[in-house]
């Protein structure tokens, strides 16, 4: 991605193992580009196979993965 011009990468000067990913203006125009394309497949793949329990459910199980994703980023 990076050679193709979608993304810069930069060090990380806090953990030398790490580095920054950053979108650029080619890959934000590329994601905005795919967008509707992704949103209609996701529908029609997931959610229209859904009855509206079923969306609620998943809704449910997603936030509480989120949470505890949100809790592990906060752990020292």
């Amino acid at each position: 991605m990076q050679r193709r011009g979608l993304i810069d990468r930069e060090e990380c000067p806090q953990d030398a193992r790490g580095a920054y990913v950053t979108p650029t203006a080619t890959g934000r125009a590329a994601i905005e580009a795919a967008a509707p394309a992704h949103v209609d497949t996701v529908r029609r793949l997931v959610f229209d196979q859904l009855d509206p329990d079923e969306v609620r459910t998943l809704e449910r199980i997603a936030s509480r993965v989120v949470d505890r994703l949100d809790a592990e980023r906060r752990l020292p």
